[in-house]
C-alpha cells in the first residue's frame, strides 16, 4: 500500500535459501558434506569482486564445503603474502 508506484506490477522476488543464497527451488544444501570436509591445511580462496555480483558464484558454497576455508575477495592481492 506504501510502496512505490506501479509495486504491484512486479513480479515477487523468489525465496532464497539462507544456507546457500539459491532460490529455494534449486537449493543445493542437501547435497553439500556434512560436516564439512577437514582440511590439514588452511585453504584460502581469492576471489574478484565481480565474482559477488554474479546470481549464482560458487565460491561461498565451497567455502561451506571445507574446513578450514577463508575467502578474501579483492582485485589486488599482491599485498597479501
Amino acid at each position: 500500500e506504501n510502496g512505490e508506484p506501479g509495486d504491484a506490477l512486479k513480479p515477487a522476488k523468489r525465496a532464497h535459501c539462507a544456507e546457500c543464497a539459491r532460490p529455494k527451488r534449486v537449493c543445493i544444501c542437501w547435497s553439500l558434506p556434512s560436516p564439512p570436509v577437514r582440511s590439514p591445511i588452511h585453504v584460502i580462496v581469492l576471489m574478484h569482486p565481480k565474482e559477488l555480483a554474479r546470481k549464482v558464484t560458487t565460491v561461498p558454497v565451497f567455502a561451506k564445503c571445507l574446513e578450514p576455508c577463508t575467502v578474501l575477495v579483492g582485485r589486488d592481492f599482491s599485498n597479501f603474502l
